[in-house]
């Protein structure tokens, strides 16, 4: 996704900002609605991830803290 905005999205963006820097009004874009997408689409991916590798890691963590304890009988 990160490569489809930096060589998709971008090159556009930027033709347009050398056009609005030299003076000219180059009129209405779809490139930022489609940056937005993207990034708003990035941000989702990551969020899915994140979760997936919590819940991955976070019952191993558990299950090694709470694995009981062997103790060998003391004979008295």
């Amino acid at each position: 996704m990160l490569l489809l905005e930096i060589l998709v999205i971008r090159p556009p963006l930027n033709a347009r900002i050398d056009l609005v820097i030299a003076g000219a009004e180059p009129g209405q874009s779809p490139f930022h609605y489609l940056y937005i997408a993207a990034d708003v689409v990035l941000v989702l991916l990551l969020a899915t991830l994140t979760v997936v590798n919590a819940r991955r890691t976070i019952p191993r963590a558990v299950a090694h803290r709470e694995a009981p304890v062997r103790s060998s009988p003391v004979e008295g």
